[in-house]
């Protein structure tokens, strides 16, 4: 047998399946990784091999043309997760950006949305809560709630720890943008009790959803809930290394609001 190799255009599918023509031919269409300037993208180049003989292949070649289409199949599945991988590792590092400069973030992350218009669901749910993070780090107020709805509901059947914690936090931050104080208060609750009793969280939304709830039992009037959130803040502070002025200033301020 004779083999030729010819790339195609670019193709959402990952596999084409195998073809059989009618002049005897045998074409397997597969996917394959394009890498340029070391960035993973979420297009593929599609390689079609076309194995052609001069007749109808016997059994025993058709045995190795089958595995060897399945060698190729399992390769293509692990150059998508490293494909997965890298835009997992690009949000992360836009993730960490938005700390300090969301702004920026923001728009490195819109620069970023065209190489997931054809990834998984999950890549895509994870840009968009990435977004809301983002939007809520910028102090750009929360009008709806109808997004972080859909991506809570989601991430709690197929997020991991961290994305269901992350998730309820910004719940909670949206509905606190509505004036929906409960609401906001029971899932800043739900994301503090993830932090607490499961491995691999975020300790500063851990931090966070304690210093928010602070904040929603002092507008409520309710200071000594609101103290008591405001030490779990301290606590988790100080295991942290994160303390600073301002967790200090909050604490005082609930005591002198018990005692007033």
């Amino acid at each position: 047998a004779v083999f030729s190799y010819t790339r195609l255009p670019r193709t959402e599918s990952l596999t084409q399946g195998i073809i059989k023509p009618n002049d005897g031919a045998r074409t397997i269409t597969v996917a394959s990784i394009d890498n340029a300037d070391g960035i993973v993208k979420s297009a593929l180049d599609v390689i079609a091999l076309r194995i052609f003989a001069l007749s109808i292949p016997s059994t025993y070649q058709m045995k190795h043309l089958i595995k060897f289409a399945i060698f190729i199949i399992l390769l293509n599945a692990s150059c998508t997760k490293d494909c997965n991988e890298g835009l997992i590792y690009k949000l992360n590092e836009i993730k960490a950006m938005g700390d300090t400069l969301p702004q920026k973030a923001m728009e490195q992350l819109d620069s970023l949305r065209p190489l997931f218009k054809n990834e998984p669901e999950y890549l895509q749910n994870r840009l968009s809560l990435l977004d809301i993070r983002l939007r809520d780090k910028a102090f750009i107020k929360h009008t709806s709630s109808i997004s972080i709805k859909e991506l809570c509901s989601y991430f709690e059947k197929e997020g991991t720890v961290e994305d269901i914690q992350e998730a309820y936090y910004y719940m909670g931050s949206v509905y606190r943008d509505l004036n929906d104080y409960p609401r906001a208060i029971t899932y800043f609750l739900k994301s503090a009790e993830i932090a607490e009793t499961k491995k691999n969280i975020d300790s500063s939304l851990w931090e966070n959803a304690y210093s928010q709830l602070s904040y929603l039992y002092k507008v409520q009037f309710n200071y000594t809930e609101a103290l008591n959130m405001s030490l779990k803040q301290l606590s988790v502070a100080e295991a942290t290394g994160t303390i600073n002025e301002r967790t200090y200033a909050n604490v005082a301020s609930c005591y002198f609001k018990v005692n007033d």
